[in-house]
């Protein structure tokens, strides 16, 4: 376990560690990026409007056109939860899986957004994008998404 940002961060602190990029290139196949955030509560969950200031911050993170008609969701708060809207946790991921694009920025030691990019281009959904869509899917608020970035 590494504590970094995101899942390409990961490559470059290892090599910030000592372990050569041959090594690192040759021997890491993933590597998981993940933050834990509160689950809406069942009992209260509703409806909820997304402010120019969330969208603001959400386009800070992470670049998204939003839907017409989106609906997103809070929880009022309720004896279930204690009043605080969220019941439980739940996990925010991102998978980045070692391409052979991914292992040749490696070996040049490129950064973690070049390394980040590589991934993106190859499919990787990001923390942030994972965030977004189980925000969309009800299961967690924009304000804790926001909050744990």
């Amino acid at each position: 376990t590494l504590h970094t940002n995101d899942a390409a961060t990961t490559l470059p602190r290892l090599l910030d560690m000592g372990v050569e990029p041959f090594l690192v290139a040759s021997t890491v196949n993933i590597a998981i990026g993940q933050r834990l955030v509160r689950k809406i509560c069942p009992e209260c969950k509703e409806e909820a409007g997304i402010g120019k200031n969330e969208i603001a911050s959400l386009l800070e993170i992470l670049p998204f056109k939003m839907q017409e008609n989106q609906k997103f969701y809070r929880g009022k708060g309720c004896k279930n939860c204690n009043f605080s809207g969220y019941w439980g946790r739940m996990g925010i991921q991102e998978v980045m899986v070692i391409d052979n694009g991914i292992r040749k920025a490696i070996l040049r030691k490129s950064s973690s957004s070049e390394i980040k990019n590589a991934a993106a281009k190859s499919g990787m959904i990001t923390i942030a994008q994972d965030g977004l869509e189980k925000a969309k899917a009800g299961l967690t608020s924009i304000n804790e998404i926001l909050r744990v970035f």
